[in-house]
C-alpha cells in the first residue's frame, strides 16, 4: 500500500511539474542552438576582438539568448493556461447539462399529471385491443386489490425494459433516479437518444407510481378501473417507445461510411 501510495504521490508530482520542466528544457536547448550558430557564424570575427570587445559582443548575444528564450517560456505559459481554460470551460458545460436535466425531471414530476392526460388524449386505441396484449389468466383485474396489483405487474415489465435500454447506453441503473436517467437517455449527443417526449411521459409516471405506492393503504379511495386503465395503458406506450429500433439518418449514415462519428455524439453511446 506505501508503494502505491507513493507511485500516487510521484505520479501527481510529474502531472504537476513536468510541463514547466519542459518549458525549461526547451528554452535551455534553444539558447545552446543560439549560442552554436553564433559560434558558427562570427566565431572568426571574435577571435579578432580584443578581450573588452569579445565581452560585449558576447553579453549582446546573451541577451538576445535571453528574450528568445522569455518569448518561448511565455508561449508555454499561454499554451497551458489555454489548456486549462478549455478544461474548465468543458466542466462548466457539463455542470450545466447536469442542471437543465435536473430541471426537467423536477418539471416533468411537478406536471405529471397534466403530461399524461396530454398523452393519453392523443392515443387513439383502446387499452384492451393495445399492442395485442392481454391481461393474466385471472381475466381483467375487478376488485381494488387486483387492479393495483396489476398495475404494479405492468410497472414491473416497464423496469425490465428500462434496465435493458441503461445496459445499452452503458448508464449504471439506479431505480430511484428514474427521471434523471430518462433525461440522461435522451441526451442528444447519443446514438439513439430517446424522444423527449418520451423521457417526460416516463418521468411523470413514476411520479404517479410512488404517489400510487404512498396511497396503497387507501387505494379503495381512489383507485378506480379509470385510473388503472389510464396508467396501464401509458406504461405500455413506454415501453414501445423504449423498444423503438434506432431510426437511421441520412447524415450519420454518410458519417458512418466516412469512418467518422458525429461531434456531437463524441463520447456518449
Amino acid at each position: 500500500m506505501g508503494g502505491v501510495a507513493m507511485d500516487g504521490a510521484l505520479q501527481e508530482l510529474l502531472v504537476k511539474w513536468l510541463p514547466y520542466v519542459i518549458t525549461a528544457m526547451g528554452a535551455f536547448s534553444l539558447s545552446v542552438l543560439f549560442l552554436a550558430y553564433t559560434l558558427w557564424k562570427y566565431g572568426k570575427e571574435i577571435q579578432k576582438l580584443n578581450r573588452f570587445e569579445t565581452i560585449v559582443k558576447l553579453a549582446y548575444f546573451a541577451d538576445k539568448n535571453e528574450d528568445a528564450a522569455k518569448a518561448f517560456g511565455h508561449a508555454a505559459v499561454a499554451s497551458d493556461r489555454m489548456r486549462k481554460t478549455t478544461e474548465e470551460f468543458r466542466t462548466d458545460l457539463e455542470s450545466l447539462r447536469d442542471f437543465m436535466k435536473d430541471v426537467q425531471e423536477k418539471l416533468s414530476e411537478y406536471n405529471a399529471d397534466k403530461i399524461t392526460e396530454e398523452r393519453l388524449d392523443n392515443t387513439d386505441q383502446p387499452l384492451s385491443a393495445q399492442n395485442g396484449q392481454s391481461y393474466p389468466q385471472s381475466g381483467h383485474p375487478q376488485t381494488v386489490q387486483q387492479l393495483y396489483g396489476d398495475m404494479l405487474a405492468e410497472w414491473q415489465l416497464f423496469l425490465d425494459a428500462f434496465r435493458k435500454r441503461l445496459e445499452e447506453a452503458k448508464i449504471a441503473p439506479n431505480l430511484r433516479r428514474i427521471g434523471r436517467m430518462t433525461y440522461d437517455l435522451a441526451d442528444r449527443r447519443r446514438k439513439n437518444p430517446l424522444p423527449l417526449e418520451t423521457a417526460e411521459l416516463i418521468t411523470a409516471l413514476h411520479a404517479q407510481y410512488k404517489r400510487y405506492v404512498r396511497l396503497q393503504t387507501t387505494k379503495s379511495d381512489w383507485l378506480t378501473k379509470e385510473v388503472h386503465d389510464a396508467f396501464v395503458q401509458l406504461v405500455r406506450t413506454s415501453i414501445q417507445e423504449l423498444q423503438k429500433p434506432p431510426i437511421q439518418q441520412s447524415s450519420s449514415a454518410s458519417g458512418s461510411a466516412n469512418g467518422k462519428v458525429p461531434e456531437e455524439q463524441a463520447g456518449l453511446h
